[in-house]
């Protein structure tokens, strides 16, 4: 089966690095992504059946869940929105979301929230933890470096 990413929005005042640095998490356990697919465009998907981490913030747009019937998801490392808890959390998202169970929580809030409604969920934690499974260093000099992103630095200080 091909792989997808999930994928986040570039709208201008949407954009978190934190999405950027997720996607990158999750891709590093694909033999190869075939295809990205917009996290707030899931419902919309109409290609090949393909599998996909389905970690991270759902979602700005909840009338876009559930996911088209060709994602076949792994959810780990995933966060319900309580903005969006209305939509996610209606009958047609438990039943979706009960396919695919148990279900990786990145927070004991999502956790306990898929739990009262009948949803097996467990806490995988964030899928960023998982970066040093491939982004690694096998030369240790004991020093600990702190970064600033020019992105951060441009949305942020310079306007």
């Amino acid at each position: 089966m091909k792989e997808g990413l999930l994928s986040v929005s570039t709208e201008i005042g949407s954009i978190n690095i934190g999405d950027y640095i997720q996607a990158l998490a999750s891709s590093q356990f694909l033999k190869k992504i075939d295809t990205f697919i917009e996290r707030e465009k899931l419902n919309e998907y109409d290609g090949e059946d393909i599998a996909m981490i389905m970690n991270g913030w759902y979602m700005h747009h909840p009338e876009h869940w559930p996911p088209s019937p060709q994602i076949h998801p792994l959810f780990i490392s995933f966060h319900l929105n309580d903005l969006a808890d209305n939509h996610l959390l209606n009958k047609e998202s438990l039943d979706y979301l009960r396919q695919y169970e148990p279900i990786g929580c990145r927070d004991y809030s999502t956790v306990n929230k898929l739990m009262s409604r009948g949803i097996k969920a467990y806490f995988s934690g964030c899928m960023t933890l998982t970066l040093g499974y491939k982004y690694h260093s096998v030369q240790k000099d004991d020093k600990v470096y702190l970064q600033i992103l020019l992105f951060y630095l441009q949305e942020r200080w310079i306007k």
